[in-house]
């Protein structure tokens, strides 16, 4: 389901919320190395080089994913992740070492007390660490565990195609799928199901500066303090509105705080900001149906996505003014009081009273107490819209001096949760082989996309060895080892796992050869009548037909595999030029292009079209080489001249065969 609403200036919005999260916590101090790091960004560049205006980034690594710290140079730690040692800001990495507290700390309960207090009111004993530390530091805090009956695969998966990110990994996207692309030019894409997870994970957000998306807002309605609010919009167009924002709160019975950080996270603490202007046909010269925009307040941008022929923010104002989807919640909103006041009702009984009651169920629709079928009704396809309110909302705490407050955090906790937070891996989909030996010998001509071989075993032995490199380090094969022989046949089954879990079979027909019976591919072709180099046949006919050729390598005890240009094997028909020929002795192979004597274009027949290109060649106005070369030069004298142009054009008129 698409979300309610859209961010209409969200780039901005992103580059203020990275700004605002540096040194949020301190937890990063008396840095001792290496460590164990988490990254606390909802994407960061991995770079080759600790100054960033001379290195290139090796890739993007999403929230949560570990990596080792090994030191620090300048603003960058210097870091190992996936075998590779590159830089990462330190301002976005999180020391898991410090923050995973399992030793007792003096003045609270002792570690093992607190955890089995946890654990009794139906937390995983894996939050322990985390929530021992923010207890520590807090502890007027108060944290309540939803036991899901899902696990967090399950969720995550479930989430795809509801779940969207700005980022150029192709490894992050779901096949490829786009979500939108603004006008700015920076598209959103979907991701996979384990991106997903790192997000959804609780335990990568039970770090200061993150478990505010866990803020209830039921539980926490009263907490709150003027200094916090007046934090929160400073001088700012939402100042003028305090009062309305108070009302709409103790009308509603949620948090005052919430609703400020929503509406300010929208743009709405701008001055002029469309939505909440009251002017926007004469600003933008937009309209809806030629009815004017003026006039109509929406403090909180529902309605805010791209529709109706309406980009978000003036679709906001139109559901404002009644004109789009009714008239609920006392629409039109001719005034900002009526549009904050009706405005937080509709989020309460939208989202607050339907249990989503925290940012985080606000965008994963998955509490136990919801009462609207899971992952329906969600806010935003932004995955990281929570985190981004959390860090805006823990800050303005901070500010205002109001950090230790008795504030009540609702936890998800999915079932069956393993024991280590999980990452977003990055994991590689390649499930493919660089080689394969068998007794030690490569397969010659191996291509790591073709998936199916014949090969002799030139031996007397009854067994042979197997084995096989992967492209990929961290992708595993399994099928290497001894097989035995049976009638003289084995057939060697690989199969090859990528870290994500994708795979590849590759199948080898093996057949034993008595070494003295042992045909080489030299021979096969020496008894072709046909000319080679390295790369190149050539010396065949137009005309010359798949099995002919074929017929030649199998009467010499070989076998072939015959192609087109484009892979598709051939088994009939006429060859051209293009074509490859993989001709197979005993235990060795080769392939060659082919070259068809005048067939300069490729298409098997020597015409009109065949002699332009040789007389543009000669003319220098084009250029054959390599199989087009030696399908030009049909004289076979090293040469395209007037001596080949001749004898296409006897060909063509019929007074000679090439």
């Amino acid at each position: 389901m698409k979300n309610y609403i859209r961010f209409a200036f969200f780039t901005i919005l992103i580059i203020t919320t990275f700004l605002c999260s540096i040194n949020f916590i301190n937890v990063n101090a008396a840095e001792k190395f290496p460590f164990n790091g988490t990254i606390d960004s909802y994407l960061l560049d991995f770079h080759n080089a600790p100054n960033t205006s001379s290195s290139s980034t090796i890739e993007e690594l999403a929230y949560g994913t570990k990596v080792k710290v090994l030191g620090k140079e300048g603003s960058m730690y210097k870091v190992e992740y996936n075998g590779q040692i590159g830089y990462l800001y330190s301002s976005y990495v999180v020391n898991l070492d410090n923050v995973r507290l399992s030793t007792d700390v003096n003045g609270i309960e002792k570690y093992e007390d607190y955890c089995s207090t946890l654990v009794n009111e139906g937390f995983d004993k894996s939050y322990c660490p985390y929530l021992y530390y923010m207890h520590s530091k807090h502890p007027k805090w108060v944290f309540k565990a939803d036991k899901l009956n899902i696990t967090l695969e399950e969720a995550s998966k479930a989430e795809e195609s509801r779940c969207s990110l700005q980022t150029y990994n192709q490894k992050y996207w779901l096949n490829g799928g786009i979500d939108e692309c603004p006008l700015n030019g920076t598209c959103w894409y979907w991701v996979k199901a384990d991106v997903i997870a790192s997000f959804m994970d609780p335990r990568n957000g039970l770090y200061e500066n993150k478990i505010f998306q866990f803020l209830d807002s039921d539980a926490n309605k009263d907490v709150f303090s003027d200094e916090a609010i007046n934090n929160l919009v400073g001088s700012g167009n939402l100042k003028q509105y305090i009062p309305f924002f108070k009302k709409a709160a103790s009308v509603q019975g949620i948090n005052v705080m919430q609703l400020i950080s929503r509406s300010k996270l929208e743009g709405n603490n701008t001055v002029g900001y469309g939505p909440s202007s009251g002017i926007y046909t004469d600003k933008y010269k937009v309209t809806y149906n030629g009815k004017t925009l003026n006039g109509f307040y929406n403090f909180y941008n529902i309605g805010a996505y791209k529709a109706n022929g309406l980009d978000p923010q003036a679709r906001a104002v139109a559901y404002a003014a009644g004109y789009l989807d009714g008239n609920s919640y006392n629409r039109p909103w001719t005034t900002p009081e009526l549009a904050i006041v009706n405005g937080a009702a509709f989020i309460a009984e939208q989202y607050v009273k339907q249990g989503q009651d925290t940012p985080y169920y606000q965008k994963f629709n998955i509490a136990s107490y919801n009462k609207i079928s899971d992952y329906n009704h969600q806010y935003m396809t932004s995955i990281n819209a929570p985190i981004e309110e959390a860090t805006s909302t823990r800050s303005t705490y901070e500010k205002a001096n109001s950090l230790d407050l008795g504030f009540v955090f609702t936890i998800p906790v999915f079932k069956n949760m393993k024991s280590e937070a999980y990452e977003s891996l990055n994991k590689s989909n390649d499930s493919t082989l660089k080689a394969i030996t068998i007794d030690g010998k490569n397969i010659t001509n191996f291509d790591s996309i073709v998936t199916e071989y014949n090969y002799n075993a030139s031996t007397k032995n009854d067994t042979i060895k197997v084995d096989a490199t992967t492209n990929i380090v961290a992708s595993k094969v399994t099928g290497t080892g001894e097989y035995k022989f049976t009638d003289n046949k084995v057939v060697v089954t690989l199969i090859v796992t990528a870290e994500d879990g994708s795979q590849t079979t590759y199948t080898i027909n093996v057949t034993r050869i008595n070494p003295e019976d042992n045909v080489s591919y030299k021979d096969i072709v020496s008894k072709m009548g046909v000319k080679v180099n390295d790369k190149f046949m050539y010396g065949i006919s137009p005309g010359t037909s798949v099995s002919s050729l074929s017929n030649t390598v199998t009467k010499n005890n070989g076998t072939v595999k015959i192609t087109s240009a484009s892979g598709t094997v051939k088994n009939s028909g006429s060859l051209a030029t293009g074509d490859k020929i993989t001709i197979n002795g005993t235990t060795d192979s080769i392939t060659y292009t082919i070259s068809v004597r005048g067939d300069t274009n490729s298409d098997g027949i020597v015409d009109l079209k065949d002699f332009v290109l040789v007389q543009s060649h000669i003319l220098k106005k084009n250029n054959l080489s390599n199989e087009y070369f030696y399908a030009a030069d049909v004289n076979y004298d090293g040469n395209i001249a007037l001596s080949d142009f001749v004898l296409i054009q006897s060909h063509i008129l019929k007074k000679v065969n090439l």
